[in-house]
């Protein structure tokens, strides 16, 4: 009896008359001989008979019965339990042999691809096969070509992947999954928002397609589609949403926190009654006075005090309001006369009032003091003065035209008594608009007694050290006015002793 033949397969069994007349059995039918081989008497039987004793062989679930077997057809069994087949050979002498070969089945491994399973579009996954029975180590292949019990895959469509499996034996198990490819849901965190400092801003995720019911997960922690957030900076904010297959879609909104602006306002805040005061507001992009005005800066001439306020904004329109209050400051009291008419040399005392801080005269010639309330004038020419008054830094101005005549009197004693007693004991012509004044005297019958200029043209009734006579006498009086015009003045006066 031949070595035992252990198979899981169906397996071709022939039986072949040599001359040791023995059963041969295989997996693969081999050709069996049509002439008789060389050296043999007789001729090859025409049928070989078979033991059916040892049962019944199942092919394609068909019950076969192996009462004869030609010589020129092959057997394909599928024993369902192990089995010993006996053979016999009769020549055509009638000579006869047996043999026996006896068939063990091992039992099939057991294929497992997993359980059908779903993949979400665009993701991959890992088939996972596994055997059981058989006689281990096992080999697996996948229908993918991946020579491993794992297989990736990253399907783009629905179809089934085949594990076949081979144990140690040559023994075959086959299993087949199936892979669903689902669509991903959609997730939408909104638009990117600028937010002032401090403030809040609602975030909402718009989820789409996939399977309901939904699982949300912000980066914050929280799992609810809208959520509400106070970032002290700019932050970005990350939604992941998973479907009920497990598929997931991320989104992120950025938030851009604005600084809060800090409004301020520039300018003084104070204003003399009548002027103008510029404020300038800063601290943002945009502004509303109260007065209406859009401006940074405006001019305001307010009567009494008054409350201006701002409010300084910026993109978003993050804003904030400041005020100022403005005091008005009065007046000091300023007056003159509106004009006055000065003979040449002429003076006048002007007044402007009282109470200011300070004064100040234009134009200054002709006066005595530039920076009194009180100045004497004595113009030289007509012109317009006019005195500025300051109080707590706010003035006050008032104007006089001044006009100056032509006319130049000049005053001219008609006697003198040069006695010594102090009064009237010099001969001294007067003007006050006369410059370069000259004096010459005369006697009676014209002899120069006397010359003099200016503070020296005052006659003491003398000539060369002595006293005159009591008499007439002539004076002569030369000089030029202020304006520029010259005068010559001639006639008599007496002399008294």
């Amino acid at each position: 009896m031949r070595d035992a033949l252990t198979y899981s397969k169906p397996l071709e069994i022939y039986a072949e008359p040599q001359s040791g007349n023995r059963l041969r059995g295989g997996s693969h039918q081999l050709p069996h001989p049509t002439t008789p081989r060389p050296g043999r008497a007789g001729s090859l039987p025409r049928r070989q008979l078979f033991d059916c004793g040892f049962g019944v062989f199942r092919y394609a679930a068909l019950p076969v019965c192996l009462e004869q077997w030609r010589y020129d057809a092959a057997i394909t069994l599928l024993p369902a339990s192990p089995a010993t087949l006996s053979v016999s050979v009769t020549d055509s002498r009638a000579c006869t042999a047996a043999d026996q070969v006896v068939i063990r089945v091992n039992p099939a491994p057991i294929a497992n691809a997993g359980p059908d399973l779903s993949v979400c579009s665009g993701q991959g996954a890992t088939l996972n096969g596994s055997a059981t029975g058989g006689t281990s180590p096992y080999r697996f292949v996948w229908s993918t070509g991946a020579a491993a019990a794992s297989a990736p895959i990253n399907p783009a469509t629905n179809g089934a992947y085949f594990l076949t499996v081979t144990d140690s034996n040559g023994c075959l198990g086959m299993d087949q999954i199936g892979v669903t490819v689902v669509v991903n849901p959609t997730v939408r965190a909104g638009s990117d928002q600028n937010i002032c400092a401090g403030a809040a801003v609602a975030l909402t995720a718009t989820p789409g397609g996939g399977t309901a019911p939904y699982r949300y997960a912000w980066t914050t922690g929280d799992s609810l589609a809208s959520i509400s957030v106070t970032p002290a900076s700019s932050s970005v904010y990350s939604i992941v949403l998973t479907d009920s297959n497990n598929c997931s879609a991320s989104d992120e909104v950025q938030i851009q926190v604005i600084p809060m602006p800090v409004a301020s306002i520039q300018g003084s805040s104070q204003v003399c009654l009548g002027s103008s005061v510029t404020l300038t507001a800063s601290g943002g992009s945009s502004f509303q006075w109260n007065t209406g005005s859009t401006a940074s800066r405006i001019s305001v001439s307010p009567g009494v005090r008054t409350v201006y306020e701002v409010v300084v904004l910026n993109s978003p329109n993050c804003s904030d309001t400041t005020s100022v209050t403005v005091e008005v400051l009065p007046l000091p009291a300023v007056s003159l006369p509106e004009q006055v008419t000065l003979r040449q040399g002429e003076s006048r005392q002007l007044d402007a009032g009282s109470g200011a801080d300070a004064y100040q005269w234009t134009p200054t010639e002709g006066l005595s003091c530039t920076d009194c309330p009180d100045p004497v004038l004595q113009p030289q020419a007509g012109a317009t003065y006019c005195v500025a008054a300051t109080k707590d830094g706010c003035s006050a101005e008032a104007c006089i035209e001044v006009a100056v005549s032509d006319e130049c009197p000049v005053f001219v004693p008609n006697a003198f008594s040069p006695n010594g007693d102090q009064v009237n004991d010099l001969f001294c012509p007067y003007s006050n608009c006369l410059q370069e004044l000259k004096l010459e005297v005369y006697s009676r019958w014209g002899a120069l007694l006397f010359a003099g200029t200016g503070s020296e043209a005052c006659w003491d009734g003398k000539q060369g050290g002595q006293d005159q006579n009591s008499g007439a006498y002539v004076y002569k009086i030369e000089g030029t006015t202020l304006n520029g015009k010259k005068v010559v003045l001639a006639g008599e006066f007496s002399l008294l002793r």
